[in-house]
């Protein structure tokens, strides 16, 4: 009896280390997905989060991208987004649970490239796929990459180039110029160029329809003159990018394979706005196809992609253990917002004893203030370059004029937004007067 009962604890333990080793991938992607979610989660509050929050959330509320709101980003992510959160939940909650999916993905196509040392890759992964449209594109060229890997129909290659597109132009543009690598082939080039047209096509009828083409095409075609134009900032981690550039032009010239040459083209996605988390972004594809060339020799060290998860988990432990969740309005439900934020929040609704209907915001934490206040979104919410459209500053000027007088203007005391549109600005300031100095803000009255 005895002897029976310890086979059948060795028959259940084989059972369960058999069925670990069985779906030990599953597993890694379950943990992986909570702890993105848990960075995403204890991370603070800024204005390149809440800008891509606000366009999901936009569109879930109903509201007609480029004619209700500006952005210059292709109109894919947000719907996306947007619709899952119209299904969960309008909040944060629900944007950071889908977000966490994109960059969950990203690792498991990353797993797909390289079983044997992805892990490695996990770090990078984590640093540079955060809650906005981004971790699309990157999606889509490690996609991609695997396509061309297992030989798929080039009409499904087409249609991820036209969603590529769909998602931010300049990036649908780089990934299409691998496909001129069959370039005596013009059967295959033809079967992509239609299935690139065929989401696009979707695209400009829906805007058609919605009498909101010219929008469309103004705010992001056009706008991209002024975002390049204004845009073009250089950060010294940009070095990267040639040592990542000369190693991948090495490779494709030695094996002649056409997957070195898209992380090549997505390289170029770092432009203009060349800081730390573009280039970081724009490396992705690269290094995970230099570490497949290298992973027998990187297969030992796979372990190091674990330990580094654990790292920032720690690091936001003790740098959020005193958080308080003191806001907590529907969008930010159950949301840690920065007391900085609440501060100025509460000294405007002071200063205008909750009245904003003759009050403009010009701040560049626009969405931020707009949420905790209440307020409603406009098409002059998003003061960058680029953002407003082809010629700008020309249309914010113009709709600054257009407001009755006696209007308010707030201006944060210190810009610190690298691609703010500084000539509404210096509009104010020259043609309307100071009336105070609130908490961080600057009150000017037409």
């Amino acid at each position: 009896m005895f002897a029976t009962k310890n086979i059948n604890s060795c028959y259940n333990y084989d059972g369960v280390s058999s069925m670990i080793k069985k779906y030990k991938n599953l597993f890694i992607f379950i943990i992986f997905y909570i702890i993105v979610f848990t960075i995403m989660f204890f991370s603070k509050i800024d204005s390149d989060l809440i800008w891509n929050f606000g366009y999901s959330y936009n569109t879930a509320k109903g509201l007609m991208m480029y004619k209700d709101f500006n952005m210059i980003i292709s109109p894919l992510y947000p719907v996306i987004t947007g619709l899952f959160m119209k299904l969960v939940g309008n909040n944060m909650i629900s944007f950071y649970l889908i977000n966490a999916f994109y960059t969950t993905f990203v690792a498991f196509l990353t797993y797909k490239l390289n079983p044997k040392s992805w892990f490695i890759t996990l770090p990078l992964i984590l640093l540079s796929c955060l809650a906005n449209y981004n971790t699309f594109c990157i999606i889509f060229c490690l996609l991609l990459i695997y396509l061309e890997h297992k030989k798929a129909n080039d009409y499904y290659i087409g249609i991820i180039l036209g969603l590529a597109f769909l998602t931010k132009i300049n990036l649908g543009i780089l990934l299409c110029i691998p496909t001129l690598y069959y370039f005596k082939d013009f059967k295959k080039i033809f079967k992509r160029i239609i299935g690139f047209i065929i989401p696009n096509i979707i695209v400009i009828l829906f805007f058609i329809i919605c009498n909101n083409l010219y929008n469309y095409i103004d705010y992001v075609f056009l706008g991209i003159l002024d975002f390049a134009g204004n845009n073009l900032k250089l950060s010294l981690f940009a070095i990267v990018i040639p040592f990542v550039l000369i190693f991948l032009v090495i490779l494709l010239f030695k094996e002649k394979n056409i997957s070195y040459l898209y992380a090549i083209t997505f390289l170029g996605l770092v432009y203009p706005v060349m800081n730390e988390l573009h280039v970081m972004i724009a490396v992705v594809p690269g290094i995970v196809l230099i570490l497949k060339k290298y992973s027998l020799y990187l297969e030992r060290f796979a372990f190091i992609g674990l330990i580094f998860l654990i790292v920032p988990l720690i690091g936001l432990f003790l740098n959020n253990r005193n958080y308080e969740f003191s806001y907590d309005n529907n969008i930010f439900k159950h949301r840690y917002i920065q007391n900085e934020y609440i501060k100025n929040a509460n000294d405007l609704k002071r200063h205008f004893n909750n009245d904003f209907s003759n009050v403009c915001l010009m701040t560049y934490d626009n969405y931020i203030y707009k949420f905790l206040l209440n307020l409603k979104i406009n098409k002059y919410d998003v003061l960058l370059y680029g953002n407003m459209g082809y010629n700008g500053t020309e249309k914010l000027i113009k709709y600054l004029e257009s407001l009755k007088k006696e209007t308010y203007f707030v201006f944060e005391s210190t810009i610190t937004g690298a691609q703010y549109n500084l000539e509404g600005l210096k509009y104010v300031q020259k043609n309307y007067e100071l009336k105070a100095l609130v908490g961080n803000f600057y009150i000017y009255q037409k």
